[in-house]
């Protein structure tokens, strides 16, 4: 049943994985109380898939609940342990949790470097996973530091490159980006997009993010033609493999509206704009931020045309929905005000997605 889950969880039917693996956890909790390490494996497979299905709180208990039956059956270290600590770092990195998620990913690590090889790909997932960590945590010296150790392990096992190499690359560039080293996180990206190519159809969305990444960098560059080229390349990807479902199509929607927006095409940045919004008000109700930054995007732009009875409309618009999902002295608030005739023109930031 167990196998049946997994396969259902890839095919992203979800509750019916749940449904396989939860029928297996308690046919083995019946009838072979002792199989430990069975009931342990249905334990993370079910965290497995209410971490797809964003339950976090859930999936934690689950893991919870399979590492204290796994410390119970191994009286030792044992690389099955690891594999759940590293579910639960992960998982708490997810929650934002980042100091308890930086204790478990190196626990994992340890377990992991006493039984397998140095160079064993298991050993430079974990490094990725700790370097994401430290990621969140704005430690992108760190961060980097363990994605260069994974990066050298996964050139060795993997010297005509592979996808998981150029995952590595990517997370060198964002941290890179992040430090404003943009030449140096051009390199990595590049280096990323070009592995991505070989290894992935044409129109895979790794390779999408990977375009948007790089447009990310020459817009900080201030290469306005040469962002929205790259920009443009990652939205036909998305518009072709996930037209109706991807929330990043409406993030590059909003970095093109940006880019024409700091060479004065005010009329091509809101229509860019105005298709992100229509996208997020339509597939991504919810994520009531990103609404906010694209009519807060679009009232700007009608500001620098000194349109501003239509841009007060929209800042109007931005601070009802504020007001409606936040306390009345949230920051979020603060940060929405009106535009007028004596605000400086201000520079837009771009997304990653």
């Amino acid at each position: 049943m167990n196998n049946i889950g997994i396969i259902l969880c890839k095919q992203e039917k979800y509750d019916e994985a749940l449904d396989y693996h939860q029928r297996a956890l308690e046919v083995q909790e019946k009838h072979c109380s002792s199989c430990q390490n069975e009931i342990s494996n249905s334990l993370n497979h079910i965290g497995n898939v209410l971490i797809e299905q964003k339950k976090y709180d859930e999936a934690l208990k689950f893991y919870q609940r399979a590492l204290e039956t796994q410390e119970k059956y191994y009286r030792n270290s044992h690389v099955e342990i690891a594999a759940t600590l590293d579910n639960l770092g992960t998982t708490c990195r997810l929650q934002k949790r980042f100091i308890e998620a930086i204790e478990y990913h190196p626990k994992a690590l340890e377990i992991q470097e006493k039984y397998y090889p140095s160079n064993c790909v298991i050993i430079s997932n974990t490094m990725n996973r700790i370097g994401h960590v430290l990621y969140n945590e704005r430690k992108y010296d760190e961060a980097i530091h363990y994605y260069r150790r994974a990066l050298s392990m996964q050139e060795k096992s993997y010297p005509d490159g592979h996808i998981e190499t150029s995952h590595t690359l990517n997370s060198i560039g964002s941290a890179l980006y992040e430090q404003k080293k943009f030449d140096e996180a051009l390199q990595f990206y590049q280096k990323s997009l070009t592995i991505q190519e070989t290894y992935h159809e044409l129109l895979h969305i790794d390779i999408a993010r990977s375009l948007n990444s790089i447009g990310n960098v020459l817009y900080s560059q201030e290469k306005y033609d040469e962002a929205i080229h790259f920009y443009q390349r990652s939205l036909d990807i998305r518009e072709k493999f996930n037209p109706f479902s991807d929330i990043g199509i409406a993030t590059v929607l909003g970095n093109i509206g940006r880019a024409l927006y700091e060479q004065r095409k005010y009329d091509e940045a809101i229509d860019f704009h105005l298709r992100a919004l229509t996208f997020r008000e339509k597939f991504d109700t919810t994520n009531h931020d990103d609404i906010v930054d694209s009519l807060r995007n679009i009232a700007n732009t009608l500001s620098e045309q000194e349109k501003y009875d239509e841009a007060m409309e929209f800042q109007q618009r931005a601070l009802m929905i504020r007001e409606h999902h936040y306390h009345s002295d949230h920051v979020n608030i603060a940060y929405i005000r009106p535009t007028g005739t004596g605000n400086p023109r201000k520079r837009l930031p771009i997304e990653s997605c």
